[in-house]
């Protein structure tokens, strides 16, 4: 079920990685201890976090299209479009001094990172819990999965 990171080509390697390193990054920043003590820290972090995105978004949605499942596709895709236009506008609110809605696009940045995770666990719940082997009948329930895996961002943009 899972292969080496080296099998596949270096878009989707550099997607991982900096996508993981966004994943790890990202909690930290809504600290507001950290926030308030150690700005710089919470500034090299928010520069890594923005410089994954970038990359791990962009070779996302090249990464997208090499699928014949056109509902994933457009999901993944539309995926990444929203994680890097919130977190640009995350920036760029930043960047004015608008504390208060870089603070919301970032949650709403975040939010859309844990479609990645939440897909994951959606796969897990159906071949452990429900005992669905979802390869068996993969043309349907992945591209049913990409986009329930847009719960954690729906959920995150409800209570923003």
């Amino acid at each position: 079920m899972f292969q080496s990171l080296a099998n596949y080509g270096l878009p989707y390697q550099i997607h991982i990685i900096t996508g993981m390193i966004a994943f790890f990054i990202g909690p930290i920043q809504f600290i507001s201890f950290i926030r308030r003590k150690w700005v710089s820290l919470h500034f090299l972090f928010g520069a890594m976090y923005l410089i994954c995105v970038v990359l791990s978004a962009t070779t996302g949605f090249v990464i997208s299209f090499h699928t014949s499942l056109k509902w994933a596709a457009a999901g993944t895709s539309i995926q990444c479009l929203l994680w890097l236009l919130s977190t640009v506008l995350a920036y760029w609110f930043i960047k004015q001094k608008e504390y208060y809605q870089h603070r919301k696009w970032m949650a709403r940045s975040f939010g859309i990172l844990l479609a990645a995770p939440a897909l994951r666990l959606e796969i897990i719940f159906l071949v452990r819990v429900l005992g669905i082997n979802y390869q068996y009948n993969f043309d349907y329930y992945y591209p049913l999965l990409v986009w329930s895996s847009f719960l954690p961002f729906i959920f995150f943009e409800l209570f923003l």
